[in-house]
């Protein structure tokens, strides 16, 4: 992942209104996470740094439209992993 998929959680998050332990929820934490992947794949198809990064439609379409590949963990192995210290 890169800066825009960096920035593209953060700025998620936020918007998710995830701001610490106290307001996070798994449901909002796998959108955050599928919305920085979406933004970091397409800013993967275009050459230079400014170029690639996606507009807010252009993920949000993607999040809708795109394929998907199936989860290489299941749903318990994240939970478990989401436990651990």
């Amino acid at each position: 992942m890169d800066v825009v998929g960096h920035a593209s959680f953060a700025f998620s998050l936020i918007k998710a209104g995830i701001t610490g332990a106290a307001t996070f929820e798994p449901s909002r934490l796998k959108e955050a996470l599928e919305f920085s992947c979406a933004a970091a794949g397409l800013a993967c198809t275009e050459v230079g740094a400014r170029s690639g990064i996606p507009t807010l439609h252009q993920i949000v379409d993607l999040m809708r439209q795109g394929r998907r590949n199936p989860s290489y963990y299941s749903q318990p192995e994240l939970e478990m992993a989401g436990r651990l210290p």
